[in-house]
Parts: C-alpha cells; structure tokens; sequence
C-alpha cells in the first residue's frame, strides 16, 4: 500500500526520532544493500542514495577510506575462516564501487582507487584459502549470486617451489572455487 504525503511525513519523523546510527552499522547496511542491487535488486541502495544527506556522505566515505586500509591489512594477516570473511567483504566493496560508477551521481568516486586496492589484494588472497575457507566462499556465491562485471578475479597460487597465477576472470563462482580447490588438494599432495 502507498503511503501518502502525511503518512510519509509522520513515516520519516518516526525515522528521525530513532536512535543516531552508528557509521560501522551503515557500512554493514552498505556492503548488504549492494550485494542485493548487484542480484538485481537495487530499491535498498538506490533509496538510500537518494535519501542521505551530504554530511553522510562525507562520513561514510572516510569511513570506507579508513575501513580499507583495515580491509587490506587483514587480507595480508588473516588465514582460515577470518580470511574468507575478509574476501566476502571486498567482493561487497566490489559490488558497491561498480555500481556507484554506474550511478549518475556517484558517491564514492573519491576513494575508487582504495577500493580498487583492496580488491587487488583479495584477488591475491585467494591463494591462501583453506579448503574450509574456500567451501565458505563457495557457499556465499551461490548464496549470493552477484552480477559477474562486479566479482573480484579468482587467482590461485600454486606449486610449492615457484608460483604461478591461474586467474579465472568472470567465470562462474563455484566453479573457479572448485578449481582452487583440486589445485589446493593437488598442491598438498605433492609436498
């Protein structure tokens, strides 16, 4: 049912009058709302890129500056489930860049290049995955089937003695998974 002019006015000072959010919590809000516009479902994020106000704005973009530096550090420390969370987050952040440069009035233009950054080093973490780590990757994506044009690269690291980088850009999720995991599997074979 629509609202109308005093329903929605009486709607939005109920909304004014709740507690202040905390900037940690729209960020939250921001990584969920566009994993969701990148299924193809962009009301959420598209209302609230309407709807919030310069100063907000503002914050949260440092805040996601900041939360970068963060996002990266931990893609470089973290291992086993920890790092495959951090890897969801940046597959998050990587649907939220895409679509604001999709947006005809972008908000996060100014901190595209550390998010970028931050993608890098996730699509350089996926060689650390566990096997655990990756089956909880594995599950998101098919949890969350995200537009393919937002999805970070898949690289592996194999081989003990020398690297080498097998990238399977675009493929469908679990599938590129599933190769990391035989090359996984096959890598803890041969030591």
């Amino acid at each position: 049912m629509k609202m109308d002019d005093k329903q929605l006015k009486e709607y939005k000072n109920e909304v004014k009058a709740l507690p202040r959010v905390e900037i940690h919590d729209v960020r939250i809000f921001l990584r969920n709302a566009a994993r969701l516009a990148s299924m193809g479902h962009p009301s959420i994020l598209n209302e609230w890129q309407e709807e919030v106000n310069e100063q907000a704005k503002n914050d949260i973009v440092q805040h996601l500056k900041d939360r970068s530096s963060i996002g990266i550090w931990q893609l470089d420390n973290f291992d086993g489930i920890n790092l495959a969370h951090s890897i969801i987050e940046a597959y998050d952040m990587s649907c939220l860049m895409h679509l604001d440069k999709e947006s005809e009035k972008p908000i996060f233009k100014s901190i595209y290049a550390r998010i970028e950054g931050w993608i890098r080093n996730a699509e350089d973490a996926f060689g650390s995955l566990t096997n655990a780590a990756a089956d909880l990757i594995n599950d998101f994506l098919i949890t969350f089937p995200i537009n393919e044009s937002h999805m970070i690269k898949c690289v592996a690291f194999g081989e003990t003695e020398r690297a080498f980088i097998r990238s399977f850009a675009f493929v469908e999720p679990p599938v590129c998974l599933q190769k990391l995991k035989r090359q996984q599997e096959q890598d803890s074979s041969n030591l």
